[in-house]
């Protein structure tokens, strides 16, 4: 048996079981540390390589800007933009086209969750106005009886 100064107790075997713990959890936060600058570094890598917005026919990385004319990487010739610009406009449009959809839609539901209030405001209304009608009936048949009584008393 050991004796830790640290933990102040003893372990067996001539380790504390704490410390050997702490050790193991500090070596998984270091793999960890060291797998996300990885990912960083390949990220930065990437970013560095790839500067741009669109991929370069010539050289396939991703390093054209808008209507550029010629690679920054390859300085190789680009061609008329005109496909790309009719590409992005297109799915600019199903993007747009899809948001009015689903606006139309959310109105649509809207509509039926409002119509359906308003049925059961009506049928609650109705079913207010027959109480009170019964009530009127009862009260005015009890005034009746009441003053027949009274009369034949």
């Amino acid at each position: 048996m050991a004796y830790c100064p640290i933990h102040g107790y003893l372990g067996e075997g001539g380790t504390c079981d704490q410390c050997v713990r702490d050790r193991e959890e500090a070596e998984e936060a270091a793999e960890a540390r060291a797998g996300k600058a990885a990912e960083l570094a390949a990220e930065q890598t990437f970013l560095i390589n790839n500067p741009g917005d669109y991929k370069c026919p010539h050289c396939l990385l991703k390093s054209l800007k808008r209507g550029a004319r010629r690679c920054p990487k390859c300085h190789g010739e680009i061609g008329p933009w005109d496909e790309v610009y009719a590409r992005e406009a297109e799915a600019l449009k199903k993007q747009e086209e899809a948001r009015t959809q689903k606006e139309r839609e959310r109105q649509q539901q809207e509509e039926i969750r409002k119509s359906r209030k308003r049925a059961q405001a009506a049928v609650a209304a109705e079913r207010a106005r027959k109480t009170r009608h019964i009530c009127k009936v009862i009260f005015f048949t009890v005034a009746i009886v009441l003053m027949l009584r009274l009369i034949c008393a």
